[in-house]
């Protein structure tokens, strides 16, 4: 998905991380809140493998070719990724494979391709591997518990409503809500910490969700420049993402789903 990486970036990826939470104050989310089932019904589906497969529209200003479209499919309980990359008038720019950490690929029209950045971007495909790819598109990402500070978490905000008040009159204290995810990916054998922002709301029968991540490595959490926006809408028995947007340092890459299994 990050379809162009730099040397810096990959190095940061492969730093072990080993961090705590951060010095604000925050609560465990209670299991019976909307979010902590919506979070179970994500990490459940994303490992389901009734044929699991994906559409996307790719954009991205680092691309020397026009938007192009990706579709692929999981095989071998998402061990293995086989996909094809076309272009706007239904050519086949390339076919790759991604088993586990593995990669193959195949051009097919070299004279209307970027390949370096085509080879960037399966590259990075085989860091991230055929598994993280799926939680990725899915959302699980921002749920997985590896270390023992992952989970939900709340952080109580405190605003006055209105500060104009008179003797006998005081605003009341209002609390709002901000869901809180910490993660952990494994990307090469290396753990990354994953702090996400929550924006849920109730739609319909089911929820839309919003998630802002940044990425953390090393000893002492330091920040990295990679941060990820998901949106999707939550069901009980499906998940529906419809966009990802990567940026890394000043690069957007914008990724449409428009279909998913």
């Amino acid at each position: 998905m990050l379809f162009k990486i730099t040397n810096s970036f990959l190095v940061i990826l492969l730093i072990c991380s080993c961090t705590t939470l951060r010095s604000r104050k925050l609560e465990k989310v209670p299991e019976d809140e909307a979010i902590s089932r919506v979070s179970s019904t994500i990490t459940s589906l994303c490992s389901s493998d009734n044929n699991p497969q994906f559409l996307a529209d790719i954009n991205s200003s680092n691309f020397r070719v026009p938007s192009f479209q990706m579709e692929a499919i999981w095989e071998n309980k998402f061990n293995r990724l086989k996909g094809s990359v076309i272009g706007p008038l239904g050519e086949e720019y390339s076919s790759f494979e991604v088993n586990k950490n593995k990669i193959d690929y195949t051009f097919q029209s070299e004279a209307v391709l970027d390949t370096d950045s085509l080879n960037q971007m399966t590259s990075l495909f085989a860091k991230i591997g055929a598994k993280n790819l799926r939680a990725f598109i899915c959302g699980g990402y921002a749920f997985q518990k590896i270390n023992s500070n992952d989970g939900l978490f709340l952080e109580l905000k405190e605003e006055e409503k209105n500060k104009n008040h008179t003797e006998n009159n005081f605003t009341p204290v209002e609390n709002k809500r901000q869901y809180i995810a910490i993660s952990t990916v494994n990307i090469s054998d290396n753990n990354i910490e994953v702090q996400s922002k929550l924006n849920l709301e109730r739609k319909g029968l089911g929820y839309t969700l919003v998630m802002n991540s940044q990425f953390f490595y090393g000893f002492f959490s330091n920040e990295t420049d990679i941060y990820v926006r998901w949106a999707g809408y939550v069901l009980a028995d499906n998940i529906y993402p419809s966009e990802l947007i990567f940026r890394i340092g000043s690069d957007v890459y914008t990724i449409n789903l428009s279909e998913y299994q």
